[in-house]
């Protein structure tokens, strides 16, 4: 379900978190596609801004904690206009560019010690490190992993 609070200037937020944590700053749009998902669900935000949580991939999280992100799939498809309205406004503020086949970062907008974004926000940016080294893998891993068919 799409709430209120869950709208597309939180996924510019997401987004941008993604990018500046990834390798150039680039992700594939079908990476980026599954961002908002992932970020957007509490329990899987604090799974993934734990300190103490260790991150070896996809797999790894879901063997871990079956509950947090065995819904994925149900949540990539509640997100999936959320997602493309928040890259169309990423674009449109200049945080990203399209580049082919890519998103990719152009500015922070966002930065990580702003007082003023909120507390969801704050923990969107709080997991970009770990979301980071689980979108490295390959596109379509992951969209098996998460049992994402399109």
């Amino acid at each position: 379900m799409n709430r209120l609070s869950q709208n597309e200037l939180l996924g510019v937020v997401a987004i941008q978190s993604a990018l500046e944590n990834t390798e150039a700053g680039r992700l594939s749009l079908g990476k980026i596609m599954l961002v908002l998902p992932l970020l957007f669900d509490k329990a899987t935000r604090s799974v993934l801004k734990s300190k103490r949580s260790v991150v070896l991939g996809s797999r790894d999280l879901l063997m871990s904690n079956p509950i947090e992100f065995s819904t994925i799939r149900g949540r990539f498809e509640d997100f999936a206009i959320t997602s493309l309205n928040s890259i169309v406004l990423a674009r449109e503020i200049g945080l990203a560019k399209l580049d082919s086949d890519a998103l990719v970062l152009r500015k922070i907008i966002f930065p990580r010690d702003s007082t003023h974004i909120g507390k969801i926000a704050l923990d969107i940016l709080a997991c970009g490190p770990k979301l980071g080294l689980i979108l490295q893998e390959d596109c379509v891993d992951l969209y098996q992993t998460f049992r994402i068919a399109l």
